[in-house]
């Protein structure tokens, strides 16, 4: 059985337009031709944002390697500002350091060595003596703390490190003290005690 096909179309449309196949055929190349435009439109966006996001993270770490440079020399300016304040303030006092000093030379027991001797300043403004040194006893560097701790010229002795070298020096303790010096006698005070 055949079957047949109605067209519905009014007679003038109902005959194909040979250049119908040709246009339709033309549309859907022209179709095709912008999707794969706008494909290569998109793939070039997409690498130019891809470029700009590394460039944009290069330039983040930069950013960021500037910033800690800067930080460093922040804490360094710090350091030096500190270091000349506590310079300042201990050439203008009016102490002399030649008897606590001497003191402590007379303080220091057989088989202790000082190594470093400074002045530093608290937040307060307060100057502190730091002694570092080193001795094969804890017997002796607490001999020697005692007698800090006695002297007249010596306050507020605090222990702030006490262990052993290790690997350098086995058979070492290094120690560290801090020690308020308030009882310094003023040039004027000497020149009376005189």
């Amino acid at each position: 059985m055949a079957t047949e096909h109605v067209n519905l179309l009014p007679k003038k449309m109902r005959k194909r337009n040979p250049n119908f196949t040709l246009i339709a055929g033309a549309s859907w190349i022209l179709v095709l031709a912008g999707a794969g435009v706008l494909a290569v439109i998109d793939t070039y966006n997409l690498h130019r944002q891809r470029v700009d996001f590394a460039q944009m993270n290069d330039d983040t770490k930069t950013v960021s390697d500037n910033i800690d440079q800067i930080n460093g020399k922040i804490e360094s300016t710090e350091l030096l500002k500190r270091n000349m304040i506590t310079t300042k303030a201990f050439l203008s006092s009016k102490a002399t350091w030649a008897q606590p000093l001497k003191e402590l030379s007379l303080l220091v027991p057989p088989r202790v060595w000082i190594a470093k001797l400074a002045t530093q300043m608290t937040d307060h403004g307060e100057i502190f003596l730091e002694v570092v040194g080193s001795s094969p006893s804890t017997a002796k560097i607490a001999q020697l703390f005692e007698a800090l701790e006695k002297s007249f010229y010596f306050n507020s002795v605090r222990l702030k490190k006490a262990e052993k070298l290790g690997d350098i020096a086995p058979d070492l303790y290094q120690f560290r003290f801090e020690i308020d010096i308030p009882r310094i006698v003023t040039r004027g005070e000497n020149a009376k005690a005189k």
